[in-house]
């Protein structure tokens, strides 16, 4: 019999990806505008945003968006460096 998976179950896997990777400091699952609102964010962040599911005759595929996330700290002067930081850090996980 195939394995139930919860949304729990899937939110606590992206969350272990983000614990267990070095450059990783937090961790958010949900819509973008909630992103940062309620709880400060640490930088880099793994952000998890659930995108339009599909329902088919014998199963649910859930989509989801996966964005590796940096701040500038002041001028743009390091902005090719974050972004090449943060493309580094998404191929990385596995």
């Amino acid at each position: 019999m195939p394995q139930e998976l919860s949304l729990i179950n899937i939110i606590d896997y992206f969350q272990s990806i983000s614990i267990d990777h070095k450059k990783i400091n937090d961790f958010y699952y949900g819509p973008e505008y909630d992103f940062g609102v309620s709880v400060p964010v640490t930088y880099p962040c793994m952000f998890v945003i659930p995108q339009p599911s599909t329902l088919r005759k014998d199963s649910l595929v859930l989509n989801h968006k996966i964005q590796i996330v940096d701040i500038n700290q002041g001028d743009v002067s390091n902005r090719n460096s974050i972004l090449s930081s943060t493309l580094r850090t998404a191929q990385e996980i596995k």
